[in-house]
């Protein structure tokens, strides 16, 4: 008589088993297939990934959405890109937004963002191991954020807060 625990390792029942739902979806607004493919292999299931070629292509497929909200911005798709970050956090104020910039723009742009809410600025070609890590910890705040609206809305109110502070500092 076989037990539990053996009979959960045999083949048949290990095909039977469902695979993992991904935690959060990733909206990706680009054009460029080889970004796509890039970001897609970091992700390893996690999420569900969605091309869009706009901001409001990528609002609406966030809207209504029950689980967490992830937007990728390719910066060399996006004309001005600090008003895609205001326009896209103020139509979904719960999404995480991560920025990818051409390496030798990346600081230039990230300067350029400061005081937004943008997670992280992240240099293409993607360096694989730093965009998985970053890319782990946007969709964990992302979950978190859909899981308590309001712990999403005084996380934002704390960096407002933050930025503010810092600006009357300086």
């Amino acid at each position: 008589m076989a037990s539990a625990t053996s009979a959960s390792r045999t083949p048949d029942t290990a095909s039977a088993v469902p695979a993992a739902q991904p935690t959060a979806d990733v909206t990706a607004i680009t054009t460029r297939d080889d970004f796509l493919l890039e970001l897609g292999q970091t992700l390893g299931g996690q999420a569900a990934v969605r091309p869009v070629d706009t901001l409001e292509a990528a609002i609406a497929g966030m809207s209504g959405s029950k689980r967490g909200q992830v937007l990728v911005i390719d910066a060399r798709e996006v004309a001005n890109v600090r008003a895609t970050v205001d326009g896209a956090l103020g139509a979904a104020p719960g999404a995480v937004v991560l920025v990818f910039a051409d390496s030798a723009q990346e600081k230039q742009l990230g300067a350029s963002l400061k005081g937004s809410r943008v997670f992280a600025v992240l240099p293409t070609p993607i360096d694989a191991r730093k965009t998985q890590a970053v890319l782990d910890a946007a969709i964990a705040d992302a979950v978190s954020r859909k899981s308590s609206p309001q712990a999403a809305g005084a996380a934002a109110w704390r960096s407002e807060e933050r930025r503010v502070g810092k600006e009357c500092r300086s």
